[in-house]
C-alpha cells in the first residue's frame, strides 16, 4: 500500500497567551474531574495502561485508532485497515480479541460520555484527533465491570485537557496523496467561568485498498474528509462544586475504495456535568447528563471477478440513531485504604435503517425499514481496599 512517505508538520503553539492574573488567583481556576475514572494508571485497581498529552502530541500517528494500535498491546479494529480507509462500519474496537465484530465490545469514553454510535456500536474515530485529548486509559478486561454491559472487553477513557488559563494554539500537517490535517485550539478564562474551543479538519485523497495486481477498472482510491467543532464552559459555582457543558459537532464523509460505495456520517452530542466535593467528608459527588443525534448514510456494491463491472447492491439512504442518559456516581475515601464507589446510570437509545435493495438493472426495486429502542439502567457499587503497595482486594 502507498502510504504517508513524506509528512512535515508546522506548530504555532508559540501563540500561547497565558494570562498572569488567572495564573496567580487561585480562585478563577476551574477543576472539573472525570467520573468513574482513575486519575493515573497506579491508582487503577486492574491493568491498566495510560498514555499522557505528551505522549499524544509527538506520536506520528494521525488518527487515535492507528496511535492505540501502536501503544496499546491487544488493540484492534474488526478489520486490519485504519479508520483513514475503513467503513464506519468496521470501526468497532476489539481488546485481547474479545467479541471482534464490527461494533466491537469496548466501551470508549470521552470525558464520561459514551462515544460509540447509539444504533450499530462502533466508534466514528474521526471525531476524537488526538490534538483534542489530554490522556488516555485503557482497562482491558472485566476490570471495567462499574459501566455496565457495553464494556465487556474494557474500557477506553479519552480526557480532554482542563482550561489552565487564556490560551491560542493552531497546528497544521501536510502530506502526500493531498492529505491535509488542521487544528485550532482558543481557551479564556474570566473569573469562575472558563469556555475553550477546538475545530479541526482532516482530509485525504486516499490510497488503493488492494494489491496493484488484484485492481481493476471499478477500483479508486479510498478518500476520507472529516470536520469537528467542540465548544465547552466550565463554570465553578462555588468553591467545591463545577458544572461543565460540552456541545459537539462533527461531520465525514467518505469513499470506500470504488466507484458506486461511499458513506457519510453526521452528529451532534451535549453533555452537562455537575460535580460537587465535599472535603471534610472526603468525598464527591457527579451528576451527568448527556443527548446524541447521528445520521448516517452508505451505499454497497457487488463487482465481477474481473473487477471492471460494478453494480449497485444496498442503499442505506437513511440510518438515524439517538441517545440519551446519565449517571449520578458518589466516590467516598472511608477509612484507611477503602475508597467506595456507588452509582446508578442509564442510557436509552433509538435506530433505524432504511435501506433500498433487489437492483433490476436500473433502479433499485424494494426496501426495507428496521431498528427498535433500548432502555438499559444498572447500579453499582465498589469497595477498593488497598492493604499495601503490593495487596489491594476489590
Amino acid at each position: 500500500m502507498r502510504f504517508y512517505r513524506s509528512l512535515w508538520a508546522t506548530s504555532l503553539a508559540a501563540l500561547l497567551l497565558r494570562s498572569a492574573a488567572a495564573q496567580e488567583a487561585e480562585a478563577d481556576r476551574v477543576l472539573v474531574q472525570a467520573d468513574r475514572l482513575p486519575s493515573a494508571e497506579s491508582s487503577a485497581p486492574f491493568a491498566a495502561v495510560a498514555l499522557d498529552e505528551e505522549r499524544l502530541r509527538s506520536a506520528p500517528q494521525l488518527r487515535l485508532d492507528d496511535l492505540l494500535r501502536a501503544e496499546i498491546p491487544g488493540f484492534s479494529l474488526f478489520r486490519r485497515n485504519g479508520s483513514r480507509a475503513a467503513n464506519p462500519t468496521t470501526q468497532g474496537v476489539t481488546l485481547r480479541n474479545f467479541g471482534p465484530n464490527g461494533a466491537g465490545r469496548t466501551l470508549v469514553l470521552l470525558d464520561g460520555i459514551p462515544l460509540n454510535d447509539p444504533f450499530a456500536g462502533y466508534v466514528l474515530w474521526s471525531q476524537v484527533p488526538p490534538a483534542s485529548l489530554g490522556s488516555v486509559l485503557v482497562m482491558p478486561g472485566g476490570g471495567a465491570g462499574l459501566f455496565g454491559n457495553a464494556a465487556l472487553a474494557g474500557t477506553i477513557f479519552l480526557v480532554t485537557p482542563p482550561i489552565a488559563g487564556n490560551a491560542a494554539a493552531a497546528e497544521l500537517s501536510l502530506g502526500n496523496e493531498n492529505t491535509s490535517d488542521a487544528s485550532v485550539a482558543g481557551a479564556f478564562v474570566h473569573g469562575a467561568v472558563a469556555t475553550a474551543v477546538f475545530a479541526e479538519r482532516f482530509a485525504t485523497s486516499g490510497y488503493p485498498v488492494l494489491k496493484p495486481g488484484r485492481r481493476g477498472p471499478v477500483d479508486n482510491d479510498a478518500s476520507s474528509d472529516s470536520a469537528l467543532v467542540v465548544l465547552r464552559t466550565e463554570w465553578q459555582l462555588e468553591h467545591d462544586s463545577s458544572l461543565r457543558l460540552v456541545g459537539r459537532g462533527f461531520e465525514e464523509e467518505r469513499g470506500n475504495g470504488t466507484t458506486l460505495t461511499h458513506n457519510d456520517t453526521r452528529g451532534v452530542d451535549l453533555s452537562a456535568v455537575w460535580t460537587s466535593q465535599f472535603p471534610a467528608k472526603a468525598a464527591e459527588l457527579q451528576v451527568s447528563a448527556y443527548g446524541q443525534h447521528r445520521r448516517f448514510r452508505s451505499t454497497f456494491s457487488s463487482i465481477n471477478a474481473t473487477r471492471d463491472v460494478e453494480t449497485p447492491a444496498l442503499d442505506q439512504f437513511n440510518v438515524p440513531a439517538d441517545a440519551a442518559g446519565g449517571s449520578v456516581v458518589w466516590t467516598w475515601a472511608g477509612t484507611v485504604g477503602h475508597r467506595v464507589t456507588l452509582g446508578q446510570d442509564v442510557r436509552w437509545v433509538e435506530g433505524e435503517t432504511n435501506e433500498a435493495f433487489l437492483w433490476n438493472g436500473t433502479q433499485f426495486t424494494r426496501e426495507r425499514q428496521a431498528g427498535g429502542r433500548q432502555l438499559f439502567t444498572g447500579i453499582f457499587a465498589e469497595d477498593a481496599w488497598v492493604f499495601s503497595d503490593r495487596l489491594t482486594m476489590v
